[in-house]
């Protein structure tokens, strides 16, 4: 098979020619300022190789500060903790089950392994086949988007749904559990991508300590096992990422943060049968979202929690009605809104009575939308629709203090340059509903933090390593930190 390369063109669309002086860009400049790496996966990833292509060093950037510092960020946080905790692959008899391909035997049976490893597992293998194919399908473009989807699912679910396993103190099965899963995915990354990221690859397949070859450029590809796809738990978290999704976009209709607990969401599904899909992973919602508790049902949540309003758009509306428009207008306040929005959505017009006579309107000449009721937050796609409890009590007012001092005691914490196993002595002064919260909270608050004393008074300035006044949504408080030695 033989490909030809299209023509490579400036940002002006203009083809880059070495006769013509300054009409590309050097490559050289590019590799020193972004790495070579970077810009081959722009290269394979930005369009087909037979296509012509605009070159832009502000695309190449985008790279570099997208994907790659995700899969360096993903590694980073491996190192970081699988040092802490002095987890050791080799010893634990992770390498060699990764690099003979027997995946299973690790920490026992696929099936017996926590939820979230299996279903990285599964889609792990997925991938693979997937790259596998579209590789020998000589289609690089699509290889690169699943490699990128991979990585982002890796980054943005399974690792920010993981964190806390890796936080607690000792090596504990279900922490080694995920050190060998995360182990086991950057190896069989590092192959995956070794011949798009040479170098990036080889630098990760080192600090892995792999030993299968001397070079991850050594290695064999790296070859799908079937035992391990679970595609019913892959769709169960494929509704989950959607509920979560749309949890989310409610939350921000509201203008509630996720460090905020909220009481309860009601999910509306299109099929009973996914609540059984649900089942086992109910507890996943409600920690992503930060709720108390999940209802599902197949009930109409819509017509109950979103009421349609209509909108005369006067500009259209005042041409073609003229003296009528302002009746019209009033018309529509008195109408019965849902019967309306119904005619419009089936049929995309509606009729109304105006000063005895019948008026046909139509979408073009209306704003149809639909407004969540006081104290709900409402978000739906074509088949799922959630209805968040936005009602905030004390309680839950309080632990959302409590969360926002974690927050910003972490942030304090790297500004001091802890490192992250490092334990501290805590002091809060406060506003007495701040210190009630933290009352009520205390422990979980010293959990989150690492903190070995907490003190609700007033920082001794020669006594803490660092001193702030921190704003706790509108509450204000001085905080001090002190190194535990």
């Amino acid at each position: 098979h033989v490909i030809v390369t299209g023509m490579g063109l400036n940002a002006q669309g203009v083809k880059m020619s070495k006769s013509e002086a300054g009409s590309g860009l050097d490559p050289m400049v590019m590799i020193d300022e972004l790495g070579a790496d970077t810009l081959r996966w722009y290269l394979y990833s930005s369009s087909a190789p037979w296509r012509d292509r605009v070159l832009r060093a502000a695309d190449a950037a985008k790279v570099r500060h997208g994907f790659l510092n995700t899969l360096s960020n993903v590694y980073n946080f491996f190192a970081l903790y699988a040092s802490i905790d002095g987890f050791d692959p080799s010893q634990a008899g992770v390498q060699r089950a990764v690099l003979q391909g027997q995946a299973q035997d690790l920490q026992g049976q696929a099936r017996d392994l926590p939820l979230l490893d299996r279903w990285l597992r599964s889609r792990l293998q997925g991938t693979i086949s997937e790259i596998t194919q579209t590789l020998d399908a000589y289609d690089v473009v699509s290889a690169t988007q699943a490699t990128e989807r991979f990585v982002n699912e890796l980054s943005n679910w399974y690792l920010r749904l993981s964190r806390s396993r890796f936080w607690g103190e000792g090596l504990s099965p279900d922490k080694l559990s995920g050190y060998a899963t995360l182990y086991e995915t950057l190896v069989t990354l590092c192959k995956l991508l070794a011949p798009f990221l040479p170098f990036l690859s080889e630098s990760i397949y080192r600090q892995l300590g792999a030993s299968e070859a001397e070079s991850v450029h050594l290695t064999d590809w790296p070859q799908a096992d079937d035992s391990l796809v679970d595609p019913a738990l892959e769709r169960q978290m494929a509704l989950v990422r959607r509920i979560v999704s749309l949890g989310r976009a409610a939350r921000n209709q509201a203008g509630i943060k996720v460090r905020q607990p909220l009481a309860a969401m009601q999910v509306q599904l299109n099929d009973s049968s996914d609540g059984k899909l649900l089942e086992a992973l109910q507890k996943l919602v409600l920690d992503e979202l930060n709720l108390k508790r999940l209802e599902l049902t197949t009930e109409n949540l819509r017509e109950r929690h979103l009421h349609p309003q209509i909108t005369p758009l006067m500009e259209q509306i005042g041409p073609k009605f003229g003296a009528l428009a302002p009746k019209l207008k009033r018309a529509l306040q008195e109408a019965d809104l849902r019967q309306l929005a119904g005619e419009l959505e089936d049929s995309a017009h509606c009729s109304l009575a105006v000063e005895g006579q019948q008026v046909e309107l139509t979408q073009t000449e209306l704003k149809l939308e639909y407004l969540p009721e006081p104290g709900a937050g409402v978000a739906f796609d074509e088949t799922l629709l959630v209805v968040l409890d936005t009602r905030i009590t004390p309680e839950l007012r309080a632990e959302g203090y409590a969360r926002e001092l974690i927050r910003l005691v972490q942030e304090e914490r790297k500004k001091a340059g802890y490192d992250v196993s490092d334990r501290i002595t805590l002091f809060v002064q406060g506003e007495a509903e701040l210190a009630r919260a933290i009352e009520a909270h205390r422990e979980f608050i010293r959990h989150e933090t690492l903190t070995v004393t907490l003190h609700l008074a007033a920082p001794p300035a020669e006594a803490v390593d660092r001193l702030s006044e921190l704003n706790l949504n509108g509450l204000q408080a001085k905080v001090g930190l002190k190194r535990e030695e």
